[in-house]
């Protein structure tokens, strides 16, 4: 081995290291600083083309006898690659709380570890095939690239499932797992996860097997007729061949991967209309059936009169039995999806009429306004997606309420505080980096004037092209002007404005701490309420404020917790913390209606009194004061208040969640938007 290949190889890996650290520096934003499910997606994604490229190089250069020598450095040298950004990511932790160490770092095990472990073996493989050849001593750089053309072409790959597939969800060789969209907090590792690295890990061993067996200790090549020596080995290799081809063979079944012909089976039942394909539990009653299928036909109609355009199509509308279900079956769990490209629109069951269905199937109208291989609104035609006006459109069109404001009420809200953000920031990819009620109302507001002011056909060719700019006769800032001007006339209900400070006490996904194990303690709260676990309750409310302590929301729960529990000096200091805050008035009276209901049921009606007119002033609309003053009422009639008092106070108030769906009224009398 002459002293040029070795120095051209230890070149090759220092490069390796020094590209792994500026990827681990890369991922400085709070959600991708710390192992977790979006980092180790991350890593496996960057990776394992690096590694597979050194060892594609150390395959060539390596002397022909040292097959294991080789092997053993190869492996080292991935886990170096691998080590190095997994342990500045840990540093991390210092500056960006890590809530799930112990889950953190089993992603990055079971995601860039095991897709480098495969990617180094693919290197190998391509190298010591092309050892020898022209291209091998003319170009040895190009034996280099076509090593990590493989985990390349694997996301290639996965990239045609997410669009060849209703999945959502995708599971890679060598990038581990996409659990999804990327605003998706509710986002937890699975058994189906750990089955499929552990394939991985199957075919990676026996692929290093048949690597082993088949190098030739003369030329350094891979030989058939040296892996017939070595019988043991092969037999590996052929275990390991098996595993990936199970793995293709139950891939439907295993959770892997899906198809709308394997989601057909496990729902059971398909009506067919106009416009709509509805792919619906079996258990469903018929005219429960009929009725999401009409649904479904009416959301289409309205959304081509929106958008004037003709749906030659019909859509494809699957309704899942649950947000379990629909996870395991097509990879999205709380989230709704639409595909527009496979004319489909994925739900979980809801009310009548449901509460986002209109929603989602504009986006699948909206492909006849859109070009490119997605059908969605995009520059470079198409190919990059503008996530703004993906949204915007499909807001303005189906004009849902949410929590009883229109998109027009929420935007005026947030500017009368001055939080509404600029189209600038909104129109385009920034769009994810803002909290989804804000960038959402805010879209669509801003939509539905533009289509307003500039007319419906204006309006699909914004949406066809992906960009405002240049294509409407006015400039953004005119329409943003005259938007905002729109939006100081609008009229807002009685306690829109705590409503709307109500979502400002949250921010993205991106700006969150610890945004799953969040996710997680929120589920785990509802259930405590639900079952009256004050215990439990308490806990998980102590435990989401050492992860944030300026969660206002949470505070006020741990209030009503608190009092309930007995401790009134500890209900008193949060609800002290929440007033010097300034929290919004909503969130204040939620915690000291649940601190004067505790006082009652507690017989100490004195104080209840007192807590209870204290709380007047806070109420944001006429029925929330009616509701008090029927306590105070029966509080001063006598000293022992009514059953009917009792009761009342014995309800535990639901505290306001902003971002809540609530189902809209039916549509079917309202005129088209």
């Amino acid at each position: 081995m002459s002293e040029v290949s070795r120095g051209g190889g230890g070149r090759a890996f220092a490069l390796l290291l020094a590209y792994a650290a500026l990827v681990a520096v890369a991922l400085a934003s709070p959600l991708t600083a710390v192992h977790g499910v979006e980092s180790a997606l991350a890593l496996g994604i960057l990776l394992p083309p690096a590694v597979a490229a050194c060892a594609a190089l150390d395959a060539l250069r390596w002397p022909a006898r040292e097959r294991l020598a080789l092997l053993r450095t190869t492996a080292l040298r991935s886990l170096l690659a691998w080590a190095l950004p997994v342990l500045l990511l840990a540093l991390g932790s210092v500056r960006v709380r890590q809530c799930t160490p112990l889950e953190g770092l089993t992603f990055m095990l079971l995601g860039p570890l095991v897709g480098v472990g495969l990617a180094a073996l693919s290197g190998l493989t391509v190298g010591s095939l092309l050892t020898g050849s022209s291209l091998a001593r003319r170009r040895p750089r190009m034996v280099g690239a076509l090593g990590a053309a493989l985990p390349i072409g694997a996301l290639g790959l996965g990239l045609f499932r997410f669009w060849s597939t209703p999945t959502i969800s995708i599971y890679g060789a060598y990038a581990g797992w996409f659990p999804g969209t990327i605003y998706d907090e509710d986002v937890a590792l699975t058994p189906t996860y750990v089955s499929q690295r552990a394939l991985v890990v199957a075919l990676t061993l026996g692929l290093a097997a048949v690597w082993s067996a088949a190098r030739d200790p003369q030329s350094g090549g891979l030989r058939a007729a040296v892996a017939r020596r070595q019988p043991g080995l092969v037999a590996l290799g052929h275990a390991g061949h098996r595993a990936l081809r199970g793995r293709h063979g139950l891939r439907a079944g295993a959770g892997h991967a899906s198809s709308a012909a394997y989601i057909d089976e496990q729902l059971g039942r398909v009506l067919r209309g106009q416009r709509c394909v509805l792919h619906a539990p079996r258990e469903l009653p018929l005219d429960g059936a009929e009725r999401l299928l009409d649904d479904c036909e009416f959301s289409v109609a309205q959304a081509e009169r929106g958008l004037g355009v003709t749906a030659t199509q019909p859509v494809h509308a699957f309704f899942y039995r649950s947000a379990e279900e629909k996870r395991r079956l097509m990879g999205a769990g709380a989230t709704f999806i639409a595909k527009p490209w496979r004319n489909e629109v994925h739900l979980q069951l809801g009310g009548w009429p449901h509460p986002v269905l209109a929603h989602e199937v504009v986006h699948a109208i909206a492909r006849y306004a859109s070009q490119g291989p997605f059908a969605v609104s995009g520059s470079l035609g198409g190919w990059f997606p503008n996530p703004g006006l993906i949204e915007g459109v499909a807001v303005a069109i189906a004009w849902d309420d949410r929590d009883g404001l229109t998109p027009d009420e929420w935007s005026a809200g947030l500017l009368a505080h001055d939080a509404l953000p600029s189209p600038r920031d909104f129109l385009g990819l920034r769009f994810g980096t803002i909290e989804p009620r804000r960038a959402y109302s805010a879209a669509g507001s801003f939509v539905r004037y533009l289509r307003e002011r500039e007319g419906v056909a204006m309006l699909r060719e914004v949406h066809r092209l992906g960009r405002v700019s240049g294509v409407t006769r006015a400039s953004l800032a005119e329409l943003e002007a005259g938007w905002k001007a729109h939006l100081r006339r609008v009229p807002l209900p009685e306690g829109a404005l705590d409503m709307v400070a109500l979502r400002l006490t949250r921010g993205s996904i991106f700006e969150t701490v610890c945004p799953h194990r969040v996710a997680q303690l929120r589920t785990t709260l509802a259930a405590d309420f639900a079952a009256a676990d004050l215990p439990s309750a308490r806990r998980t409310c102590r435990e989401l404020l050492a992860i944030d302590p300026n969660d206002l929301s949470t505070r006020a729960h741990a209030v009503g917790v608190e009092a309930r529990s007995g401790d009134f000096s500890e209900a008193h200091a949060g609800l002290r913390w929440l007033q010097e805050q300034n929290a919004p008035k909503a969130i204040e009276a939620y915690a000291a209606s649940a601190l004067a209901d505790a006082y009652l049921a507690r017989d100490s009606f004195d104080r209840a009194r007192d807590a209870y007119a204290a709380l007047l002033p806070l109420q944001p609309d006429e029925a929330s004061r009616r509701q008090i003053e029927v306590k105070l009422l029966a509080l001063r009639a006598s000293r022992a208040p009514s059953p009917a008092a009792r009761a009342v106070a014995g309800r535990r108030r639901a505290a306001p969640r902003p971002g809540a769906r609530h189902a809209a009224h039916p549509r079917a009398g309202r005129p088209a938007r």
